[in-house]
C-alpha cells in the first residue's frame, strides 16, 4: 500500500480528535461543567476517548462476525477494517498527545504507543489482521469508563451536594466498566492471544511481513496482556471496595 494512502487518513482522523478535543473543550468551559480547566481538559479527552471506542468496538464485533477465517496469518481482511485500523491509528496518535501533555501517566502513554504501533502494522502488511480486529473490540470497556464520568458530572449539576459516587447510576457503571474490562480484555484478551500466539509460533515468521516484526508483535502482545492484567488488578480491588462499602478516594478528573 502506498504511503500516501495510508497517511492522509491517518492524519485526517488525528485531526478530527485534535478538532473534538478543542471543542469539547471550549463547550465544557463555555456550560461550567467543571471547577478548573485541568478537569476540563480532562473532561474533554474523555469525550475524545469515548467516540473512538463507541465507534472502534462496534465496527470491530461487525468485521470480526463478517471477515473471513485467519487460515494462515498472511489471510488479508475486509478494506473496511484496513479503513478502522487507520482511523484508530490517527486516535492513537492524538492519544499519546493527550496521554503525555495530559499527565494521564506512564501507563496510558504506553497503551497509546503499543496500540499506534499494533493498528499501523495491518494497514502496511496483511499480517495477522483477524486478530488484531479482535484486539480493538478491547475498546468496548471505554464506553462505560467514560459514561461513569459524564453520568458523575451530570449528577452533580442536577443535584448540588448530592454524593453522586452513590448513586445507583454510578455504581452500575463502575460494575459495567468492571465487567466488560475483566471480559473482553482479559478473558476474551487471554484467549484471542492464545490463538494468535499459538498460530504464530506454530506456522513461524511469514512471507507477508518482516521476520523481526513477527516476534516484535508477539512481543508486544505479552506486554499488552501484561498491561492489562495489572489495570485487572486495581479494577479487582475496585469493586472488592465497592462490595464491603470501604471508603473510597476522590477524583476529579
Amino acid at each position: 500500500m502506498e504511503l500516501i494512502d495510508v497517511l492522509w487518513p491517518t492524519a485526517l482522523s488525528a485531526a478530527f480528535f485534535f478538532w473534538l478535543r478543542w471543542f469539547s473543550f471550549n463547550r465544557i468551559k463555555q456550560n461550567k461543567l467543571c471547577n478548573s480547566d485541568k478537569d476540563s481538559a480532562g473532561l474533554a479527552d474523555r469525550v475524545c476517548g469515548f467516540v473512538h471506542a463507541l465507534i472502534s468496538s462496534s465496527f470491530a464485533l461487525y468485521f470480526m462476525a463478517t471477515g473471513g477465517a485467519q487460515t494462515t496469518l498472511c489471510t488479508p481482511q475486509t478494506n473496511g477494517f484496513i479503513h478502522l485500523s487507520k482511523f484508530s491509528a490517527g486516535f492513537f496518535v492524538w492519544d499519546i498527545w493527550s496521554s503525555t501533555v495530559g499527565a494521564w501517566g506512564a501507563a496510558y502513554v504506553i497503551h497509546g504507543l503499543f496500540s499506534f504501533t499494533v493498528y499501523t502494522i495491518p494497514v502496511f502488511f496483511p499480517y495477522g489482521q483477524k486478530y488484531a480486529c479482535g484486539f480493538l473490540f478491547f475498546e468496548l470497556s471505554t464506553v462505560p469508563f467514560h459514561m461513569n464520568k459524564f453520568v458523575e458530572i451530570w449528577l452533580s449539576k442536577r443535584n448540588k451536594g448530592a454524593d453522586k459516587s452513590d448513586h445507583p447510576a454510578v455504581i452500575g457503571l463502575q460494575v459495567a466498566f468492571a465487567v466488560t474490562f475483566l471480559g473482553c480484555r482479559n478473558v476474551f484478551g487471554y484467549y484471542w492471544s492464545y490463538l494468535f500466539q499459538r498460530q504464530a509460533w506454530t506456522e513461524g515468521p511469514p512471507d507477508c511481513a518482516p521476520e523481526f516484526m513477527h516476534y516484535g508483535i508477539l512481543a508486544l502482545n505479552i506486554c499488552f496482556n501484561v498491561l492489562n492484567t495489572f489495570w485487572a488488578s486495581k479494577i479487582v480491588s475496585r469493586l472488592v471496595k465497592l462490595a464491603t462499602g470501604a471508603p473510597r478516594s476522590k477524583k476529579t478528573t
